[in-house]
């Protein structure tokens, strides 16, 4: 994630982004973000739902429940809505 897009995320209103999954056995991403959806932090995986984002030196970035703890060696960038359909 390079940082002109952190920036832009840290002084704009939220931005939804829709999650998608390529079949029924992949992670589900974001490719607006590059980032991989953890599924499992969210209580559910119905309609919109408030993610916090982190950037990973040495894999993708993350996108994690909203309050829930953070993956291990990676920084904050800000927080979403992430839609599940």
């Amino acid at each position: 994630m390079g940082l002109t897009f952190a920036l832009y995320l840290k002084r704009n209103d939220m931005s939804t982004y829709k999650s998608t999954k390529a079949n029924q056995y992949s992670n589900r991403i974001v490719s607006e973000l590059n980032a991989v959806v953890c599924t499992a932090t969210f209580s559910s995986t119905d309609g919109q739902q408030k993610a916090d984002l982190y950037s990973c030196k040495n894999s993708n970035d993350v996108l994690v429940a909203h309050g829930s703890c953070a993956p291990i060696n990676s920084t904050f960038v800000g927080s979403v809505l992430i839609s599940f359909e």
